[in-house]
């Protein structure tokens, strides 16, 4: 879509401010740096979801929340499992590698964690745009990458979607990660009007 090149700056900087407000409660929650790479941006359809994390055959496990209001889609923060119980000690002050499997507290743990990320990461979106856009209930998912659309696409009924990324680390802990924007093709020409109405 040749009106995506034309705001696609915005895009990057609507996305910066989001994965850096994130970053930035996920650091105060773990007590470490979290560090960002620059967004990256594509529309892609629903068989290249597995990009988010490494393809097909990862394990993987992301926290995950429809987003609803004028925008409609998901917004995801995906981990590759080893990543995801790392995370899951830091969180519960436990020494890391602690943890081996993602039982219900591991679980407990990543949902709350998500519910106070969403929020930050969404919110750029109502302050800058003035639409209304919220996360719903977070979940907590582990399956297989190439199982993953199926369960991100639940309220997503296109083929097409545009995608934001933006990959994360804990240098520390030896954790990455990303932020994930996973907007409905439909919602895309919403979005990209009411960035022109800023610019």
């Amino acid at each position: 879509m040749d009106d995506i090149k034309e705001v696609e700056d915005a895009l990057k900087e609507l996305e910066n401010m989001g994965a850096g407000n994130a970053s930035k409660v996920m650091s105060e929650l773990i007590n470490k740096e979290v560090k960002l790479v620059v967004p990256k941006i594509k529309i892609v359809d629903k068989s290249n979801i597995v990009s988010i994390v490494g393809g097909p055959e990862s394990m993987v496990v992301c926290m995950y929340s429809s987003i609803s209001g004028d925008l409609s889609g998901n917004v995801i923060i995906a981990f590759q499992k080893e990543e995801a119980f790392k995370l899951i000690d830091l969180l519960s002050d436990k020494d890391i590698g602690s943890t081996s499997i993602l039982e219900d507290e591991g679980k407990k743990h990543l949902e709350e964690a998500g519910k106070i990320l969403i929020k930050p990461y969404l919110d750029p979106l109502s302050e800058f745009l003035d639409i209304n856009v919220h996360g719903g209930n977070v979940r907590v998912i582990s399956t297989f990458g190439r199982s993953l659309s199926d369960f991100l696409l639940l309220n997503v009924n296109e083929e097409n979607t545009l995608l934001i990324t933006t990959n994360f680390s804990v240098p520390d802990a030896n954790i990455s990660g990303d932020f994930a924007f996973l907007l409905a093709f439909s919602s895309i020409q919403k979005l990209i009007n009411a960035i022109k109405t800023k610019l």
